[in-house]
């Protein structure tokens, strides 16, 4: 089985990769056509996500955001994607 590039459309309507490793730019997740990027840098920026998939409905993601050892979850709900 060959390796798709990363950002090349999915090889079936519900094919998705959910990914970290790669801090996001914004320091907010990022959806691509064929996956989604949650590494927001919790070890620098102290915000945690994760991310809820459903079928038929767009992802939901929860972030937990702490400062100085207080920390809150916000959902999000409409995100747009970065493609």
């Amino acid at each position: 089985m060959g390796q798709q590039a990363p950002d090349s459309p999915p090889q079936s309507p519900c094919q998705n990769l959910v990914h970290g490793h790669t801090v996001t730019s914004h320091l907010l997740p990022e959806i691509h056509l064929n996956r989604i990027n949650i590494d927001c840098g919790a070890y620098e920026s102290g915000t945690l996500c994760a991310t809820v998939l459903s079928t038929g409905v767009p992802p939901t993601f929860i972030l937990t955001l702490g400062r100085d050892g207080c920390y809150r979850t916000q959902n999000i709900i409409d995100y747009r994607p970065c493609y």
